[in-house]
């Protein structure tokens, strides 16, 4: 089973944009230099299903969602620009070469993953392409829709206002795509499902995404080791860690036997404050979902000696008198039998529900705990119906602020 591992720090990575002119003043100029096509793609991209792509309308918009990344509202502006191929308009308006762009870019990844996949769709498509794509559509989309729809992205945009499609619910647009012998288009969305939404769903709020898939233990304790010592790569808000793994009651077991293993506790305690002072006082968010393995024997712990665990970050800003260690942890473990991965099309309802309610709590800025709340009801709901394929889940947290999403 793959081990992934979600780091996200609430801050992005950014070229030293000086602010020589206001955000609304670059908006002005980005918008001026635009095409029709490029505007309505630009609307799309700042996660708007706004049919209005009126200069008037788009600037609105734009403003408001690069004013919600905060620091990272150039990057914002700038990837748009890239993605849409226009880096005449970044050299115009920011300053910089194609070169010193494309250098930069590996640290980039603001943009909405399964909107952008959708615009990457939409170029590939033919005309016939999609004229069969609209009739396998039909009694979906009515025959208004159908017409008013130009191309792919307009299809996809009409089936975002019905309900049909989300960056949660692509199956529709697979099926449509293997039933017009678009196999290569078929694929994508297949990897993109893939992904379990985690990854697109925190950076749509806003996080910095470091993924790390087929981890080891000894890669895993290594890799968050890394992290709880690195204190330049924990600036930011918050923390959050994100696993799925096979696991035992006790025990992770990533991609090892039972021979190695690493106690579940232990991750948690790579980042309490004793241990990692550049997240003290800061809320430290994990997420794991285990799919158990029969216990027939001990698990070996792997060993982790106190001193190991040091850090070099630093002196803590905070003494552990004022802040207790294991102070701002949220912990959400969830569990399921590891027979649920040999499914063809196993979805974890768990981290479904999860994304799902995430979602939900960006747009109305709904507590932590309230949306977790609402992903027990999910998965609680999912056991009644499937007796047979349980998920548990165990909830603790030490939050000593109201978190927010």
């Amino acid at each position: 089973m793959a081990t992934y591992q979600l780091q996200c720090f609430n801050t992005v990575p950014s070229l030293e944009v000086v602010p020589d002119i206001e955000t609304s003043q670059r908006i002005d100029e980005i918008l001026e230099a635009l095409n029709r096509n490029e505007r309505k793609e630009v609307l799309y991209l700042c996660e708007s299903l706004h049919k209005d792509n009126t200069a008037a309308c788009l600037k609105e918009t734009l403003y408001s969602r690069a004013m919600s990344y905060g620091t990272a509202g150039n990057m914002f502006l700038l990837e748009l620009l890239v993605h849409l191929g226009r880096y005449d308009i970044v050299r115009k308006v920011f300053g910089f070469s194609r070169d010193a762009v494309q250098r930069n870019m590996g640290s980039w990844q603001v943009l909405p993953r399964f909107r952008v996949l959708m615009t990457q769709l939409s170029e590939d498509m033919t005309s016939d392409d999609v004229i069969m794509f609209k009739f396998l559509l039909f009694n979906i989309l009515g025959r208004k829709r159908s017409e008013q729809a130009k191309n792919f992205l307009d299809i996809v945009i009409e089936l975002e206002h019905l309900g049909e499609v989300s960056s949660q619910r692509v199956d529709i647009l697979e099926e449509c795509l293997v039933h017009i012998r678009r196999v290569d288009l078929a694929n994508k969305l297949k990897v993109y499902k893939k992904s379990e939404m985690l990854e697109h769903t925190f950076k749509s709020l806003h996080f910095s995404v470091t993924l790390h898939k087929y981890l080891s233990v000894a890669q895993t304790v290594s890799v968050l080791r890394g992290l709880s010592q690195g204190s330049k790569a924990l600036k930011g808000d918050g923390f959050v860690c994100c696993i799925i793994s096979r696991t035992t009651a006790t025990h992770l077991l990533a991609t090892d036997s039972y021979d190695e293993s690493l106690p579940l506790d232990d991750l948690s305690r790579l980042f309490a404050g004793d241990v990692c002072s550049a997240l003290v006082d800061q809320p430290k968010l994990f997420f794991i979902q285990g799919y158990r393995v029969p216990e027939f024997q001990p698990c070996a712990r792997l060993d982790q000696r106190d001193e190991d665990l040091e850090t070099d970050g630093g002196v803590c800003p905070s003494s552990p008198s004022s802040i207790p260690s294991r102070a701002d942890v949220f912990w959400s473990h969830c569990w399921t039998g590891e027979d649920q991965l040999q499914q063809g099309r196993h979805r974890s309802v768990y981290l479904k529900a999860l994304t799902d309610a995430m979602h939900r709590g960006q747009r109305g800025s709904r507590h932590l705990v309230d949306l977790h709340l609402e992903v027990n009801g999910a998965v609680f709901k999912h056991n009644s119906k499937c007796p047979g394929q349980e998920y548990h889940i165990d909830l603790k947290h030490t939050l000593r602020k109201e978190l927010y999403f």
